[in-house]
């Protein structure tokens, strides 16, 4: 894979489609050591982007990142612009992220498995609005939503059980660790 330097490179790179801002696009795959390895090229980048005069990015969200070690360039050329604000979830990184960097984490961004990512991105996009002195109206993304889960009831989709045992593990989890520390100290 080449070394990356500048944005021209990365967009040129056979692994990297930049068409469309907004989509999603699978870069690499491999161990994850060669993964961090490539997440930090691609930081670097960032970290340039964010330090130009006409960059457009007003804030980060963070998911789950690694402040310590993959993700601290960017982190460094963010903490360098005043008030610049932090949505995300993971609730160590984004207190490392604080308190690493100075930098502000604005709306409900936290650590919260019981959360969907539409309640988190809500929250988020509520959180940034205020921030940037924005009206947000959510109740357009709702009902949206709700005619969605309408729809899939008329059609009788049910949940697939990949998705409640998604959602469920968490709290089976925590409630089997619950009571295997309840037992080991009872005795």
């Amino acid at each position: 894979m080449n070394q990356f330097t500048t944005s021209d490179d990365i967009t040129s790179n056979k692994y990297v489609s930049m068409s469309n801002q907004f989509k999603v696009t699978l870069v690499d795959t491999g161990p994850l050591v060669k993964i961090n390895r490539l997440a930090i090229k691609l930081d670097l980048i960032l970290a340039e982007t964010i330090k130009t005069e006409d960059c457009t990015i007003k804030a980060m969200i963070s998911l789950s990142s690694e402040p310590t070690k993959i993700h601290t360039a960017s982190l460094k050329a963010c903490s360098r612009i005043n008030n610049f604000p932090i949505v995300g979830s993971g609730g160590t990184s984004l207190s490392q992220i604080a308190s690493l960097y100075d930098l502000r984490i604005v709306g409900n961004s936290g650590g919260s498995v019981a959360s969907t990512t539409l309640t988190k991105a809500l929250g988020w996009a509520r959180g940034l609005s205020e921030e940037w002195n924005m009206t947000y109206h959510e109740r357009d993304i709702l009902e949206t939503n709700e005619q969605k889960n309408e729809d899939k009831q008329k059609t009788g989709q049910a949940p697939t059980l990949k998705s409640i045992l998604e959602s469920a593990l968490p709290c089976f989890l925590f409630v089997c660790i619950s009571l295997h520390l309840i037992n080991a100290l009872g005795k």
